[in-house]
């Protein structure tokens, strides 16, 4: 991670994999399809709430 603040496709996937995700380019790219509204390509500000949401949701964090 850069530390931008932002998350993009490839930290996702590399934080995801770090957590033990299978798979996890997929696990990213559903969750970009999922959370990113701006379709900036990354997930900042309000969005990253929403990755935390969809990640416990899919059983990240318990």
């Amino acid at each position: 991670m850069n530390k931008d603040g932002h998350f993009n496709r490839e930290e996702l996937k590399h934080a995801l994999k770090d957590l033990g995700s299978f798979f996890p380019g997929w696990r990213a790219q559903c969750a970009f399809k999922k959370i990113d509204a701006n379709n900036d390509g990354q997930i900042s500000g309000e969005e990253i709430d929403s990755l935390l949401e969809y990640l416990h949701s899919h059983g990240f964090g318990k």
